[in-house]
């Protein structure tokens, strides 16, 4: 399943998502962490292991967390992602960023 959610940024111009995954290592990026109280988590779309396709429509493919986080605290207003729901269920106790490097 994939999708887009359109979140406002918090006062800190943060979304409240930690990133994982992206170039060099990894061809994707992906939500490693949200953060209770922030855009993301009260949008109550976002989840850890979600892949992330675009922001503002612009591909992330093959960038690195840094080049991802830079741009989304370049952009003013509202920020659109889309993102795609990664198909696995999570072992109790194990977070989505240990499944993804096991991929």
């Amino acid at each position: 399943k994939s999708g887009f959610v359109e979140l406002e940024k918090a006062s800190n111009n943060l979304l409240g998502i930690c990133i994982g995954g992206g170039a060099p290592q990894c061809p994707i990026l992906y939500i490693s962490q949200v953060f209770d109280n922030t855009p993301a988590f009260n949008s109550g779309i976002l989840d850890p292991g979600d892949e992330l396709i675009s922001v503002n429509g612009c591909s992330c493919r093959g960038w690195s967390r840094g080049e991802l986080a830079k741009f989304i605290q370049s952009i003013q207003g509202n920020v659109t992602v889309e993102y795609k729901k990664i198909d696995c269920d999570l072992e109790e106790g194990k977070s989505a960023d240990i499944f993804l490097k096991k991929l």
